[in-house]
C-alpha cells in the first residue's frame, strides 16, 4: 500500500463551519435565493420586499452585510455585539430585558418582606 499523504478534510467534515465571506454574501444576495445563508448561528433569508431577514429581524442590505463582516470578526466582542443588534432588531432583547427586571422586581420583593 502507497501513503499519498495526509488526506484533505474541508472545514464542514472536521466539523466546523466555514465562514461565509462578504463576497458569497453579495453573490448569494444578488442571485435573489430562496434558500436561506447560515451564519454562525444566524439565519439570512431574503424577504419580498428586498430585505434581508436576519433571525426574524429585518436589515436593509447594507447593515446585513455589516452583520456579516461583524460576525466573521476574530474579536468576540464585535461578535458579541452583531448578535445584540439582531436580538434588537427581531424583538428578543427586549424579551430578555423585561425578564430581567422581573426577576429582579421579584428579588426586591422577596428580600423587602424578610
Amino acid at each position: 500500500m502507497r501513503d499519498d499523504g495526509p488526506t484533505l478534510v474541508s472545514k464542514a467534515e472536521q466539523g466546523r463551519t466555514p465562514n461565509v465571506s462578504k463576497e458569497d454574501f453579495q453573490l448569494w444576495f444578488k442571485s435573489k435565493s430562496r434558500f436561506p445563508l447560515a451564519i454562525k448561528g444566524h439565519s439570512f433569508a431574503l424577504s419580498r420586499d428586498g430585505l434581508v431577514k436576519v433571525d426574524g429581524g429585518k436589515f436593509v442590505y447594507e447593515e446585513a452585510l455589516q452583520l456579516v463582516s461583524m460576525l466573521n470578526s476574530r474579536s468576540p466582542f464585535t461578535q458579541m455585539n452583531a448578535t445584540l443588534v439582531i436580538w434588537e432588531r427581531n424583538g428578543a432583547l427586549r424579551f430578555i430585558v423585561v425578564a430581567l427586571l422581573v426577576i429582579v422586581a421579584a428579588a426586591v420583593l422577596v428580600i423587602a418582606r424578610r
